[in-house]
């Protein structure tokens, strides 16, 4: 009897570990949003269930925009701060089947699944009038830029669209920062 609790309770410990082990391979430290791994992961998955299903799917890529000047000026400790509030108001902004993460340093991905150009469009321009708000009480001229763009039906992967995203967003930040633009159709 005393084995069969000991393996018992050993079985339990180790699917534990195994939990929290995948958790944390999945999951940025700092702001507990996914990594670049699970969103590309999580990509895999939606983009098959749109084939599939002849679905929709945008994402946008999302920048803060002067962000080094935080870490300059109030420190790492006062940027890691703005991090993880915004990550905060991010899961908090977004539908629940949306998928954000920290695609690197102060850059944001969210996949939106079962949605259109048009509500991405309105979802992005709301996150972005939201941060201006709430940061710009806190530390002064933090603004964002987001680049939209659809998951097009003929994307065989997830970094085509990301490439088409990351064109909007620079697009957004040559045009003076603190907007949201779009690209709809492929390159």
């Amino acid at each position: 009897m005393d084995l069969a609790l000991s393996v018992a309770f050993m079985l339990v410990v180790t699917r534990r570990v195994h939990l929290g082990l995948e958790t944390l391979s999945r999951t940025d430290p700092l702001t507990q949003l996914l990594n670049r791994r699970a969103l590309y992961d999580a990509g895999k998955v939606e983009l098959a269930r749109m084939h599939d299903h002849g679905d929709e799917m945008t994402l946008l890529l999302i920048d803060l925009d002067h962000f080094k000047r935080i870490n300059d000026s109030l420190g790492h400790a006062e940027g890691d701060r703005v991090l993880t509030d915004f990550s905060a108001m991010l899961k908090r902004e977004l539908p629940a089947n949306a998928y954000p993460g920290r695609f690197g340093g102060e850059e944001f991905l969210v996949l939106l699944p079962h949605t259109g150009m048009g509500a991405a469009l309105g979802l992005a321009e709301r996150l972005r009038a939201t941060s201006s708000r709430y940061f710009g009480r806190r530390v002064a001229d933090l603004t964002i830029s987001i680049g939209v763009a659809c998951v097009d039906k003929a994307d065989a992967r997830l970094d085509t669209a990301i490439g088409r995203a990351d064109r909007a967003l620079y697009r957004a930040k040559s045009a003076g920062r603190n907007r949201v633009e779009g690209v709809m159709e492929a390159a």
